[in-house]
């Protein structure tokens, strides 16, 4: 029997048949390219991807970010998500560039949080003529800036700032740390925290409603959780709070310390990115009930990457010491939030 789909269009209503329907739809998603790089013989578009994508997604480069990269892990949920938006450049039918955005702030702010390029098409301009497209289109919105993260290793970066394109808004250094025993039996030893714990969204909406706790903990007027940059703004607070991130805070008659933390696992193995922010001389309680959080993905083979600015250091390393049993490997790239205005 065939089935068939009813249709608006301009004139009125048509009737389809499903494999038309979708065809149909698939079409409307799909954005023709050329320009003079390429030849007559190739044909380029750019395509909304899909959960069904995610094989040719990963096909189109098998490392990337020193082995960090967390798309694979996070992929479908990154991609179903209602305020993500990701976009292939295809290739004479080959998948050879992808680049994901989330949008936050109320849908002012687009974060690019994951790409990739084949290397075959390196420096081809493939990559930054997909990213040029997916500005056009969130800017036809209300979309009004675009932020991402990037390392100070990067020439490009350097380059953009000289020429007063990007605000820096943040520096943080990053450290990694690895727990040399099985976590269970490392949180037994730590002890018990006394003046941090888990916060919920009620919370958050109390430091985001203070200008006080907002000027003291977040002086870059930003928060970071899963490598997403978010305003001080109610309607993040939903954002910031996912199945693999948790928020922690120390409160001593008022707020002294919050640290966000998002689980991944990657190439590396089992991650756990955590974002300092305030007064980190309560840092080793923090360490405590995240590592207890991490328990439910995890036992052992755990990597912390901790990122925290120049201000914290002193108090930091000291805090970190009462961990002995969770060994320094060494120190990252530093790492910039980076931002410019679109209109």
């Amino acid at each position: 029997m065939l089935m068939l789909v009813t249709l608006k269009r301009i004139h009125g209503w048509v009737r389809l048949p499903v494999q038309a329907y979708r065809n149909y739809k698939n079409e409307r998603n799909t954005y023709g390219m050329k320009d003079s790089m390429m030849t007559d013989s190739e044909q380029r578009e750019v395509r909304r991807v899909t959960d069904a994508d995610y094989d040719d997604v990963m096909s189109i480069r098998s490392s990337v970010y020193d082995g960090y990269d967390y798309l694979p892990f996070q992929f479908k949920s990154l991609i179903n998500h209602p305020d993500n938006e990701g976009y292939a450049t295809i290739l004479n039918g080959k998948f050879v560039a992808f680049c994901l955005v989330s949008k936050v702030d109320g849908g002012e702010t687009m974060v690019t949080r994951a790409g990739r390029i084949n290397k075959q098409f390196e420096g081809h301009g493939i990559y930054k003529a997909l990213k040029s497209f997916i500005k056009q289109r969130q800017c036809n919105g209300t979309v009004c800036y675009h932020a991402y993260i990037a390392t100070n290793t990067n020439h490009l970066i350097s380059a953009a700032i000289s020429r007063g394109e990007l605000a820096v808004l943040e520096k943080k250094n990053t450290v990694f740390y690895n727990p040399e025993h099985d976590l269970r039996a490392l949180i037994e030893v730590m002890g018990s925290p006394k003046y941090s714990r888990i916060m919920s969204p009620t919370d958050m909406e109390d430091i985001f409603q203070s200008n006080e706790a907002c000027t003291k903990l977040f002086p870059a007027a930003r928060i970071m959780c899963n490598i997403v940059p978010y305003r001080l703004k109610k309607s993040n607070i939903p954002l910031i709070f996912s199945d693999l991130t948790l928020l922690v805070g120390t409160y001593d008659s008022e707020w002294q310390l919050v640290t966000c933390g998002s689980y991944s696992k990657c190439e590396k193995g089992h991650v756990y990115e955590l974002y300092v922010y305030g007064n980190s001389c309560f840092m080793s309680e923090h360490v405590i009930i995240h590592l207890n959080y991490i328990l439910k993905y995890c036992h052992s083979g755990l990597e912390l990457l901790l990122h925290y600015n120049e201000n914290q250091v002193r108090a930091f390393g000291t805090e970190m010491k009462k961990c002995q049993f969770i060994e320094l490997k060494g120190s990252w790239k530093s790492e910039y939030l980076l931002e410019n205005k679109l209109k």
